[in-house]
């Protein structure tokens, strides 16, 4: 009962952050399938790839603060931030393919947006 309390303090102390996460996590799906939607190119298999993607970020989060009540080490925190900035980023890659202005500060380090390689785990 004592580790559990240790996993539910993690979850209570990052809340915050999980909650921006999961709203990420769920704009980053809307934006992806809206861009697909877009260019009518829905396939199931990328849509899969990119639940599962998704799936992998969230068992790493998990991950994470298992090792956090575990280990006592501060893991959370960096994960959820690594994750919040793929995420984020993946956003702006979407957004700017659907037409929305991107800084061109950003433009020259997203290279989806360059005509680089598509990502095809969206």
């Amino acid at each position: 009962m004592e580790i559990m309390n240790m996993y539910l303090n993690i979850v209570k102390e990052s809340k915050v952050l999980l909650t921006g996460l999961a709203l990420l996590i769920i704009i980053d799906l809307i934006t992806g399938l809206s861009y697909a939607i877009k260019n009518k190119s829905i396939k199931s298999s990328i849509m899969y790839n990119g639940l599962m993607k998704k799936f992998g970020e969230v068992i790493i989060v998990i991950v994470s603060i298992i090792c956090q009540a575990s280990l006592n080490i501060n893991a959370t925190i960096p994960v959820i931030t690594m994750v919040f900035a793929c995420e984020a980023i993946s956003i702006l890659e979407n957004s700017g393919k659907l037409g929305a202005p991107v800084p061109k500060q950003l433009l020259k380090y997203l290279t989806d947006l360059q005509g680089g390689e598509e990502n095809e785990s969206k």
